[in-house]
């Protein structure tokens, strides 16, 4: 959600909605991103990964034959997953 949403469903000025998501951020409740609020918190209170490599394998296939297509003999993929990066070699 961003801050003209946040602003517009909570009928409150763009000052404010910045300052009340500074503290959220600061409690460890969400993190901002880009004019963006995401959300750290879940029903159980962890947040958990573990199901994303699994899924829309469909799409990820897809996705990837598609990039194979493009990638010529010699040359190297740089793949990023979150905020870390790695050199995939092609063989």
């Amino acid at each position: 959600m961003n801050t003209e949403e946040l602003c517009a469903r909570f009928k409150s000025s763009k000052s404010n909605i910045l300052r009340d998501l500074i503290e959220l951020e600061r409690n460890g409740a969400l993190r901002r991103i880009h004019s963006r609020a995401i959300s750290l918190q879940t029903r159980d209170g962890i947040m958990n990964f573990s199901h994303l490599p699994d899924s829309c394998h469909e799409e990820k296939t897809h996705i990837g034959k598609a990039v194979a297509a493009m990638v010529e003999d010699g040359q190297a993929v740089i793949q990023a997953a979150a905020q870390r990066w790695s050199r995939s070699p092609v063989a």
